[in-house]
């Protein structure tokens, strides 16, 4: 499964808007750089109490806006939801203007996007392997078995040289689906094989558990 973010730099005017954080919490920021039609973006931030913070719709066209809030700093990940909506179904990037959305915890980039068309979903600080923007990396050490935490869970992987690379859950006594993605994005997940590169759910020839082996070029995540 693959993590993968892009980062852009912009020169604009810059709204900005605050919080101070106490001892034990951190700061999530959301930056949004608008497009040539403001009007169209609005967005939310949630956790599992419900909405942190929104924005928009905005009116400065090509300009930087950015919101902040404070979460504790808590033993489990908290599990953050960022949904960016785009009236026209354009999104922000790459069509009219550059924009881009950007999300931080305290200064640290952990996700940014804003080519998309009605919506784009982003999860972060969630536990590991809750998502994709949360996997899991396996390394040659784990090359055997790999005890799974909780139902349902992603892992990112890079294969060490080119070859055929298999991955299973025979003999793990329950029923699996495995997924294998090129890219991140939550938003475009769901229970089928959609978006999947490699996918097996009872075909594998164990049952309802799952088998793949795949083609994978050494050094792809």
């Amino acid at each position: 499964y693959i993590s993968a973010f892009f980062l852009v730099f912009f020169l604009t005017p810059t709204y900005t808007v605050f919080g101070q954080c106490a001892a034990g919490e951190s700061e999530v920021v959301v930056e949004i750089l608008t497009d040539n039609y403001p009007g169209e973006t609005t967005w939310t931030l949630s956790d599992a109490s419900g909405v942190l913070l929104t924005g928009g719709p905005y009116s400065g066209q090509n300009t930087t806006y950015t919101a902040s809030t404070c979460i504790l700093d808590a033993e489990e990940p908290t599990c953050l939801q960022f949904v960016i909506d785009d009236s026209y179904g354009d999104g922000i990037c790459c069509g009219y203007g550059n924009g881009a959305f950007t999300l931080l915890i305290d200064e640290v980039e952990v996700a940014t996007g804003g080519n998309f068309g009605y919506q784009d979903i982003v999860m972060f600080d969630c536990a590991p392997g809750t998502t994709c923007n949360d996997a899991v990396v396996l390394t040659d050490a784990d090359y055997g078995t790999v005890a799974q935490a909780s139902d349902n869970f992603w892992y990112t992987f890079v294969p060490p040289a080119n070859g055929m690379y298999e991955f299973s859950s025979c003999g793990a006594g329950c029923n699996t689906t495995l997924y294998i993605h090129d890219y991140c994005n939550m938003n475009n997940f769901g229970d089928t094989n959609e978006g999947t590169i490699y996918y097996d759910d009872m075909e594998g020839g164990c049952g309802e558990e799952a088998t793949i082996t795949a083609l994978l070029d050494g050094g792809e995540q």
